[in-house]
């Protein structure tokens, strides 16, 4: 993908389009790496409403004031609600928080 013959070389621009493409697309569903998941902690932040289906490689924190709705099928890192954040996982919705190695 970086375009140099032992690709050793990737840019954050490429690093970034990487990380969507297993986060959203098919491709995701060929790909089980749980020590992939990163350090960087993704924060939700205010109320959000996610229905589409999605696999993060990090961790994702809800905020103290934050409110997160999970329609959907997400497949995370390690998940944190901070005292005062509401997380709900309506009937349907599948969840899965997965432990760093």
């Amino acid at each position: 993908m970086s375009g140099a013959g032992n690709n050793t070389n990737v840019t954050p621009e490429q690093t970034g389009l990487m990380q969507r493409a297993l986060s959203f697309l098919t491709v995701r569903n060929y790909v089980k790496a749980p020590w992939a998941i990163s350090s960087d902690i993704r924060y939700v932040r205010g109320s959000q409403d996610w229905d589409f289906d999605i696999r993060l490689y990090q961790y994702l924190s809800v905020g103290s004031t934050s409110s997160l709705t999970v329609d959907c099928a997400l497949d995370c890192g390690p998940l944190t609600v901070t005292p005062g954040g509401t997380l709900s996982v309506p009937i349907g919705a599948t969840m899965i928080s997965r432990s760093v190695p």
